[in-house]
């Protein structure tokens, strides 16, 4: 099965290519590698603008990964493949608490 994906960054000013609304608007699920990557955009949406920040809780996928991996590491290659065998049988990621 193929996947159409796109990468961005959560950091809005120093992403090479910062997380928009085009982006999540077109997305069907948004990947965060942790948990700061996920609460530094819902800080950012929640003063910017609540619509944006609706949607990103409903397709918000925290994985819990560590930042500690070189671009395009062996490890976190394979990490994000079991994770994503994992999210495709089923499995829930991410209990949300109220952001």
């Amino acid at each position: 099965m193929g996947y159409n994906t796109r990468s961005c960054g959560s950091n809005t000013t120093l992403a090479l290519i910062p997380i928009s609304q085009n982006l999540i608007l077109w997305a069907d699920f948004i990947f965060f590698m942790n948990n700061s990557n996920e609460d530094q955009v819902l800080r950012y949406l929640a003063s910017h603008d609540l619509n944006l920040h609706d949607v990103v809780m409903s397709k918000g996928i925290c994985w819990d990964i560590e930042d500690i991996y070189n671009y395009g590491d062996d490890s976190l290659v394979w990490t994000i493949q079991k994770k994503l065998e994992l999210f495709q049988k089923g499995h829930t990621f991410n209990a949300r608490t109220k952001h």
